[in-house]
């Protein structure tokens, strides 16, 4: 009986663990061209980002509720800074390419369907995003809706990554807060881009 009772609290347990929706919520969509605002997001040293070096800012990258955001949204509440919300720095040897795209990146085409979406870089570097779990080599990677926002778990590295893309209630206004866990040692960018008219001969 005792057992019976684990299992059923376990289940519970389980039941009651948020997980991530891979149904869009309505009026959620990415697609279209977005330019970096430079003066609202923060400008990570890249280099250092292996390193566990960095400027420590804590008034950076601030992922309270603010301008920005659906609804109230969380967004960042300054102009432009360097660096990020950091606590220690990220381990060496850590493996964050696809991080690293997303913090270098000043413009990006979006196209996103009912189960992936689809980013463009501007880089020469192209991603696909599938809503659910995809095993990529070692990483595992999650992807869906919290809320109202686009979570993006990747998890088997040295260092967690979760990504946040918070989408403004016009869809004018995408804010992107990347943190990297790293235990003790985490830091937090937020990255804001605004949407533009596509390029002419563009393909989004």
């Amino acid at each position: 009986m005792r057992n019976l009772f684990v299992n059923i609290f376990a289940a519970v347990l389980l039941i009651g663990c948020s997980s991530l929706s891979t149904e869009p919520p309505v009026n959620y969509n990415l697609t279209g061209h977005w330019k970096l605002n430079n003066a609202l997001s923060d400008s990570p040293n890249l280099a250092s980002l292996g390193r566990g070096a960095g400027r420590r800012n804590p008034g950076a990258g601030n992922r309270s509720r603010g301008e920005g955001g659906r609804g109230q949204g969380r967004g960042p509440q300054g102009g432009g800074r360097t660096g990020g919300r950091q606590r220690g720095g990220v381990g060496t040897g850590t493996q964050i390419p696809v991080v690293v795209q997303v913090l270098a990146a000043t413009e990006m085409n979006i196209e996103q369907n009912d189960d992936s979406m689809g980013v463009d870089y501007k880089s020469g570097i192209y991603r696909d995003v599938g809503w659910g779990e995809r095993k990529r080599g070692q990483l595992v990677v999650t992807s869906g809706w919290k809320e109202d926002d686009l979570v993006i778990e990747t998890k088997g590295g040295r260092s967690p990554i979760e990504e946040i893309y918070v989408l403004s209630d016009d869809g004018a206004r995408l804010t992107v807060l990347v943190e990297l866990d790293g235990g003790k040692n985490d830091m937090v960018f937020t990255r804001v881009f605004d949407k533009q008219e596509a390029p002419r001969g563009s393909e989004i």
